[in-house]
């Protein structure tokens, strides 16, 4: 029986080393593979989330996402990232309770493919796992440079250019009490925007600009480092200032533009009509 045990012990040794072997490759190649797409995910986190959010650094414009692919299911999270503006208006109580709490602040859509959400995911997944967290990628440090209100109300308005030749704010924003007919209504109105976001908030969304609107705009023209400070003066200077519906302001400048063009055109070809009448009057009693 000794004999044969190991006659039959000599012949699984080979194949269980090579299934053993194959078992090694597959889970080493499995955690490569998530270590790229955690890598993968940084990136993407740091260029689409961390003006918003951070892992384990607090609540910015957003929540602290921390342990967030725990307590909600990947689908979700899959759902929430791809379509917000659905999941919002669709009455989700998760979604309901996350705008409440944030101010009613909508999330924007960040345009992320179903892969790339599945890679700041795993980002995520391994960051929340850290014992000690480092500061979470591109959110700015506590130590920002101070600004002029003057000159970011300069640069909001355009009466300054930007100096990597962006477009100025007001084209697509508005802040009450600034311009006689405020602003552009392409982008909210920015009156409360410090409130929500505070100095760190503001820096994160200037200088990651997380909205699809503003990147293809901006991401060849970059706001310079003291630009956004001065903006930021410029925002917390006028925080907490009513707004103020101008809308039926241009209506009526509107209505009253037109009234008097029609009304200048009906002065000046006033006596259009009456000369040409009177001409064929002339021909038909010369017999002409």
């Amino acid at each position: 029986m000794t004999s044969k045990f190991r006659s039959i012990r000599q012949w699984l040794i080979l194949p269980i080393s090579v299934l053993c072997f194959l078992i090694i490759l597959t889970l080493a190649g499995c955690s490569s593979r998530y270590n790229a797409s955690a890598f993968n995910g940084q990136a993407i986190f740091a260029a689409n989330c961390s003006a918003c959010h951070t892992i384990g650094g607090g609540n910015l414009a957003g929540p602290d996402l921390k342990g967030v692919t725990q307590h909600q299911s990947q689908d979700w999270l899959i759902n929430f990232i791809s379509n917000p503006d659905q999941v919002i208006t669709s009455h989700d109580p998760t979604a309901d309770k996350l705008l409440m709490e944030f101010n009613y602040e909508v999330m924007p859509t960040v345009g992320l493919t179903r892969d790339q959400i599945l890679a700041v995911l795993a980002y995520i997944q391994a960051e929340s796992a850290l014992t000690v967290h480092p500061t979470p990628v591109g959110t700015p440090g506590v130590n920002l440079l101070s600004g002029n209100a003057d000159n970011g109300k300069a640069l909001f308005l355009g009466w300054v250019h930007l100096e990597n030749g962006a477009p100025f704010c007001i084209g697509c924003h508005s802040i009450d009490n600034i311009g006689f007919l405020g602003g552009g209504t392409l982008g909210p109105n920015l009156n409360n925007m410090y409130t929500q976001f505070g100095d760190i908030g503001l820096e994160g969304i200037l200088s990651n600009l997380p909205f699809l609107t503003m990147r293809p705009i901006y991401a060849n023209n970059p706001i310079t480092d003291q630009e956004k400070a001065d903006i930021r003066a410029f925002m917390k200077s006028v925080s907490g200032e009513p707004q103020v519906n101008k809308e039926p302001l241009v209506i009526g400048i509107s209505l009253a533009g037109f009234l008097g063009i029609m009304l200048t055109i009906a002065i000046y070809w006033r006596k259009r009509l009456r000369t040409v009448r009177q001409e064929l009057v002339e021909r038909s009693r010369s017999g002409g």
